[in-house]
């Protein structure tokens, strides 16, 4: 969608995702997104280098984030939010879920699959 605007939809992909997760370090993204880890890095740097995002030391992970003293980050959010509220939703649920709605639908998922496996060994088990 933006990609032609941002040089690369790698960049537009991580636009998104921080503007919904607020924070990302590059394996995460390289998961979520299904993109290559070098082209993360290399899409974070030309990002860190615009002064767009800054990144701040969490350990040994590096993590991402918008650079609060970006001079037209209002205007830049506001954007991608009226770009990121025309994506489909099934676009939105697959990328760029909120962390608190991905750890709910994983707790869930385990939970489903907790049940499945205990009704499974319920029916397995004879009582003779």
């Amino acid at each position: 969608m933006l990609e032609k605007l941002f040089g690369n939809a790698v960049i537009e992909k991580i636009l998104f995702y921080l503007l919904v997760n607020q924070k990302g370090y590059a394996t995460e993204l390289k998961k979520k997104l299904g993109i290559p880890l070098y082209s993360i890095q290399i899409a974070l740097a030309r990002l860190e280098q615009g002064g767009i995002v800054v990144r701040q030391p969490h350990g040994r992970t590096q993590v991402y984030q918008y650079n609060p003293r970006y001079q037209f980050l209002n205007e830049l959010q506001a954007f991608l939010k009226k770009a990121y509220d025309s994506l489909p939703q099934d676009l939105r649920k697959k990328f760029y879920k909120t962390a608190i709605e991905r750890d709910r639908a994983e707790k869930v998922n385990l939970y489903d699959q907790m049940g499945k496996n205990t009704e499974k060994m319920v029916a397995s088990t004879s009582f003779q």
